[in-house]
């Protein structure tokens, strides 16, 4: 009795693996049959659509497409220059700026100077006005301002 129970057993297996391999080699047989269906399908439509795409690619929608590249290029070009030009008009504003503070600064300092000067001695004198300090205020102050003029002339011409 224990010899036909392993019997049993390996005709069992035998049949399960069978059946196994048939249903794979089944299933592999439908797999290709479904994909050489597909793919006349495919085929099949591809030639009746191929045509019309092509058509319309290349009579609507390359040169569309040419139209908005080279539009927007153009566009970007023109943003790309107008920045530019703000960036430009920024760093002259901020170098005027900059140097409109160091001349009312030395204008400042000058100014308390000849105060300090007066309260000292109750007059300003020609000596005080000729000391190396006052002296280098001054030329401050006109190197502010002549570079400021400079400055601003520039940016005029650049505008224009």
């Amino acid at each position: 009795m224990k010899k036909s129970q392993p019997e049993k057993s390996k005709s069992d297996n035998t049949r399960g693996k069978s059946k196994v391999r048939e249903f794979v080699q089944e299933s592999r047989e439908n797999i290709v049959e479904g994909a050489k269906k597909v793919n006349e399908v495919y085929n099949e439509l591809y030639e009746k659509v191929e045509p019309n795409v092509s058509d319309f690619y290349a009579n609507k929608v390359k040169p569309k497409a040419r139209n908005i590249y080279k539009s927007g290029s153009e566009t970007f070009e023109h943003v790309a220059q107008r920045i530019h030009g703000i960036v430009e008009d920024f760093k002259h504003d901020l170098e005027i700026r900059n140097m409109t503070h160091e001349r009312n600064k030395s204008v400042l300092d000058l100014g308390l100077s000849t105060y300090h000067e007066f309260m000292k001695n109750g007059t300003v004198t020609k000596k005080f006005l000729t000391t190396k300090k006052i002296a280098d205020l001054m030329d401050n102050i006109q190197r502010k301002e002549e570079e400021i003029l400079l400055a601003g002339s520039k940016m005029e011409e650049q505008d224009a």
